[in-house]
Formats: structure tokens, C-alpha cells, sequence
């Protein structure tokens, strides 16, 4: 038996023991498993590195399948300038330095650092000088590169290569250690500006957006994906976007590459095709005819089933601007521009004026006020204010008494304000947003606005010390006061008039698939989405009929306030429109 004053040496030997043990297998672990690679990369001999590549994004293309987003081939030089640096340390005792002042903590200290860009011109840009296939490059830039990602993100040299060019650095860039070549996509917009805002442009992968395991996972070798920014590359930038590839590049001692291991290989995948419902045909007639008037909007839909066939706004920009990124002058220019090229101004609100008359008269219709007639005597009293009607203000007279076509023909205010006023400060907004004012559309663009509808719980919050009252009833139902509503909103309003009563969700994308080994994997279907048929809600076909006879008489026949719009042979059913 171990004596008491033996005891506690025995116990601290034993603890001793057991720490150094636990010291050594924490140890092991890291060297054989946690940093098994890191240090396989410092034993000489040969070693794998693995690359990331990035998906193939998808193309988008309308409904006829002609290619409005695409893809073509880019040939890209880049370095691994700690690749480089290493090759250079193999050979030279010392680096080149450069005498800069760090801040620390506010204290200016000089600091003596690597001058990457001179082991670059003596390592890699001497032998290209020498091949014909030297680029001018930003030293600055580089610089910086390397002291924010070292060898992590490839420092890209040019992009400005030909196939001819490509083929003569393909054949010398085994000879010098960091040199990468690349065939990468790059996004073109073959149509310029023809559908700019629906589809929207992209934005190369930010450096600062690397993922936090990328060092690990891609051995200092790492590019990102471009994003989408607007339109329609923003909202389905995740479905677009194709799986990420790799490949494992064998490299000796030195740094040279000996080639590639097809059996640790992934190809990088393609990101689902897109198709719209636009029609670029139309599209193009749509924006060349809105163009003259300077600053416009116009849609066009398919009423049967909500479909957008053209959706422009002028003035618009060119997407490949921003390909493979905008310079400071394009950007100036646009930025500068004050009819604001990046605006789409469908899904935009504005003050939509007399053509909020037509839902005021569907609202009324659900009530069973399609029949009633109104007297207008030139202006409605709220009280001791008085809301004239456009025929006192310009002629000094009054309509009379009016029916629901011959108001519309008229764009009469009164007439609709008392509609409004039977109708109610609940039916009103209540009606408004059935007819899908004051609430986003749902179609894939980024910025839509919902509009403001008078009496509404938003329009509520935003004015809180307002109410409900006659007057701004009255004001609603003419588009004035606080009234805002996009384009779209509009257009699907006028559809529903046309297709005799149903309102289908507006809709910019007809499909969307992905290939999925020999399958085809349908993300979006290519389903019409019906938010309300009106018949169901009290409004008569007859009722509907004298809206459309309200709007026809408006453009067609003597008197109406619509008839600018007038095409003959055509016939042409309208309202009119604010400013006219």
C-alpha cells in the first residue's frame, strides 16, 4: 500500500502523464486530419489544387424561344500571384519591398512590405513580353489584391484575348508557375436595350462575398458568380444560376502545372432556362412607338390570360453596360440623365386621373349602380368646397343628367364622385383593391410599387390624421388627392373590362425549366392565375357591356375626351388619360 506522503506525487505524475498524451493526440489530430492538406501542400513533390468553376447561368427567352439573355465565351488570363511569389522565393533569398505607411490605431508608422507587382513584371510578365502576349495592368490594383486575398481569388490580367492569343498562352503557361487560362461565360444582351427593364442586368461576384470554408474547400482558387441586380436576373437570380463545378490541377514542387485530374472533375452545370411571355416583336413595336413620345410607358396584354406581350419604358439603357462592368463615365451619364433611364415606370406609380373612373364604375356595378344616372350641374359641394367638373372650368356649363356610358364618354367628375359617395367609404377601397389597386401585382420584378388607394388601411397609416370623408371618396373616384396606381395595375384593370369581366394576375414568366440529367424539371408552370371573376361578385355581362360602350363612344364618337387615340379603320375602346 502507497504511503500517504508518496500518494499525491503518484496522482501528479499520473495527471501529468495523461495531459502530455492529450497534448500529443490533439496534435496528431491536427496534422493528420484538421490540417492534413495544408501541410500535404509543404511536403516537395506533387500536389493537387482544386479550382472552383462557376455555374453556366441560364438563358431567358420569349415566348417564341428567341434568346433575349445568352451567353458567349470569354477567354481570361488570370494569376495566382502567391503562387507566384512562391515560385520566386525558390529562387531569390529576399523579396523586392516597398515603402508604405500603415495606420495603427491612428498612428502613422512607416511599414516595409512585398512588392508583388515587381516579382510579377520579373517572373511572369518578362517571358509573356517575350511571347508577344504582355497587357497593360493596373499595379495599384494588384497591390491591393494581394494583400486583401493573396492567393485565394485569382487576380484577373485580361480578358482582352483573342482565340489566336489564347491558343499561344495555352501552349507556354505550363513553363510559369501561377498563370491560369480560362474559357468563362460571359452574359450579352443581343438586343441592347429591347426589354431592358423586364430583364434587368448583373453585377460581377464581389470579392467580399467569399464563403468563409472557400480556402479550405478550393486550395487558394476561388471565383464567385455574377448576381443579378434588376429585373428579372434579380428576382430569379437562385433558379438562373447554374450548379457550381471544380477540377483538380496537378502542380509540381515548383509550382508548374502538370496538368488535370479528369477523375476529380465536376463540370459546372447550366441554371434553368427562363421563357417569358413577352413577344419580342411586339416588344420592339411597343418601344419604338413610345420613343417619339420622349418619356413613356406602354404594355400590352393578353386579356384571356393575363400575359404580358410587350412591357416598355422610355427612356431605357443598354444592359451589356454593365458587362462585364459599367464604367464611371457610362455611369455618370445615366446617373446625370433626368428622366431616369433605370426606371421602369410600368410598376411605378403615378396619379392616375380620370382612368381611375373605370374601376369606380365596376366598384358601382357590384353594388348594382351600373343603370343609375347622375346630374352633373357643373361641380359637387363638400361642404363650402367645391369640386368643379372640367366642362365649368373650361366652358362654364354642366352635363346634365348622365347614364354610365355617356359619363365615360364625357369623363365627367360629378357623375362619378356621387357614385363614389353611394358606393361608400368602405365599398370603395374594399372594391379598389378586389381589382388589385393598392397591392403589388406579383410579377418578378424587383421595385414594383403598390399604389395608394384613398380610404385603405395603408393609405390610413400614412395619413393618420386624415378620414375617409365624401370629399376624398369624390377624389378617389376621379384619381385625385392622395389616388396613385402603376401602369400595370391599370392595364390589368382594362383587361379584365375586355375579357368581359375576369381578372387574371398579371404574368412575365410563361416557364421555367432546368435539365436534370435526361429529365426535364419544370420549376414554374405555364398556368393562367385568376384573382376574381367580377360575375361571381354581382356584376352583370349588360353591365360590362355599357362600360365598354362608355369607352368606345369616348374614342369614337364626336364629343368624347378619349378621341386622340382614334386609329382608323380600327376600332379603338379608351378613356382618357391625365394631361389630356
Amino acid at each position: 500500500m502507497i504511503e500517504p506522503r508518496y500518494r499525491l506525487r503518484v496522482y501528479l505524475l499520473t495527471a501529468l502523464v495523461l495531459f502530455g498524451f492529450g497534448v500529443l493526440l490533439s496534435r496528431l489530430f491536427d496534422f493528420q486530419i484538421s490540417k492534413r492538406e495544408f501541410y500535404q501542400r509543404q511536403v516537395p513533390g506533387n500536389r493537387q489544387i482544386k479550382v472552383r468553376e462557376p455555374g453556366i447561368r441560364g438563358v431567358i427567352k420569349d415566348r417564341h424561344g428567341l434568346e433575349l439573355a445568352r451567353n458567349k465565351r470569354q477567354y481570361e488570363v488570370s494569376f495566382n500571384l502567391e503562387e507566384v511569389h512562391r515560385a520566386y522565393r525558390l529562387q531569390r533569398e529576399q523579396d523586392p519591398t516597398l515603402s508604405t505607411i500603415k495606420d495603427d490605431h491612428g498612428i502613422k508608422r512607416p511599414e516595409e512590405i512585398t512588392d508583388i507587382v515587381e516579382i510579377v513584371k520579373e517572373r511572369v510578365i518578362a517571358p509573356l513580353a517575350d511571347l508577344g502576349l504582355a497587357r497593360d495592368f493596373n499595379a495599384d490594383a494588384m497591390r491591393v489584391h494581394y494583400k486583401t486575398h493573396g492567393g485565394l481569388v485569382p487576380f484577373v490580367y485580361t480578358t482582352d484575348v483573342t482565340f489566336e492569343d489564347f491558343a499561344k498562352f495555352a501552349e507556354h503557361s505550363l513553363d510559369i508557375p501561377g498563370v491560369y487560362l480560362n474559357i468563362r461565360p460571359l452574359r450579352e444582351y443581343p438586343y441592347k436595350a429591347l426589354s431592358c427593364h423586364t430583364l434587368g442586368y448583373l453585377r460581377q461576384w464581389s470579392k467580399g462575398t467569399i464563403p468563409e470554408d472557400a480556402r479550405g474547400d478550393y486550395g487558394y482558387q476561388y471565383v464567385g458568380d455574377e448576381t443579378g441586380i434588376a429585373g428579372v436576373e434579380a428576382t430569379l437570380d437562385d433558379m438562373l444560376r447554374g450548379p457550381e463545378g471544380w477540377k483538380q490541377i496537378v502542380k509540381n514542387e515548383k509550382g508548374k502545372i502538370l496538368g488535370e485530374t479528369p477523375v476529380d472533375a465536376v463540370d459546372p452545370g447550366v441554371g434553368s432556362e427562363v421563357t417569358l411571355t413577352i413577344d419580342a416583336e411586339i416588344q420592339y413595336l411597343v418601344s419604338n412607338v413610345i420613343r417619339r413620345a420622349g418619356t413613356a410607358s406602354g404594355i400590352v396584354m393578353d386579356v384571356r390570360t393575363g400575359e404580358i406581350l410587350a412591357m416598355a419604358s422610355i427612356p431605357d439603357y443598354d444592359p451589356n453596360d454593365y458587362i462585364p462592368s459599367i464604367s464611371k463615365e457610362k455611369a455618370a451619364e445615366y446617373d446625370k440623365n433626368p428622366l431616369h433611364p433605370w426606371m421602369d415606370r410600368n410598376i411605378n406609380a403615378f396619379a392616375p386621373g380620370s382612368t381611375f373612373k373605370i374601376p369606380t364604375a365596376l366598384v358601382g356595378a357590384t353594388r348594382g349602380f351600373a343603370t343609375k344616372s347622375y346630374n352633373c350641374s357643373g361641380g359637387v359641394n363638400y361642404g363650402t368646397q367645391r369640386v368643379r367638373c372640367w366642362i365649368e372650368k373650361m366652358k362654364g356649363g354642366s352635363h346634365g343628367f348622365l347614364d354610365l356610358p355617356k359619363a365615360i364618354q364625357q369623363s365627367c367628375n360629378p357623375y362619378f364622385m356621387q357614385l363614389a359617395n353611394n358606393i361608400g367609404p368602405k365599398g370603395m377601397p374594399d372594391g379598389f383593391r378586389m381589382l388589385g389597386f393598392g397591392e403589388r401585382t406579383g410579377i418578378p420584378l424587383p421595385g414594383e410599387q403598390t399604389g395608394t388607394v384613398i380610404g385603405s388601411r395603408e393609405w390610413q397609416r400614412k395619413n393618420p390624421n386624415d378620414r375617409p370623408t365624401p370629399i376624398n371618396m369624390g377624389f378617389s373616384a376621379i384619381g385625385q388627392g392622395n389616388s396613385m396606381a402603376t401602369p400595370l395595375q391599370l392595364c390589368a384593370m382594362i383587361s379584365c373590362v375586355a375579357n368581359g369581366g375576369r381578372y387574371y394576375q398579371p404574368r412575365l414568366v410563361k416557364k421555367v425549366e432546368r435539365r436534370v440529367g435526361d429529365k426535364i424539371k419544370v420549376e414554374v408552370a405555364d398556368e393562367p392565375r385568376l384573382k376574381v371573376d367580377l360575375l361571381k361578385e354581382g356584376v352583370k355581362a349588360s353591365d360590362i357591356d355599357l362600360i365598354r360602350k362608355g369607352m368606345w363612344m369616348a374614342v369614337n364618337q364626336p364629343g368624347g375626351t378619349a378621341g386622340r387615340v382614334k386609329i382608323p379603320p380600327y376600332e379603338v375602346d379608351g378613356v382618357k388619360l391625365p394631361g389630356y
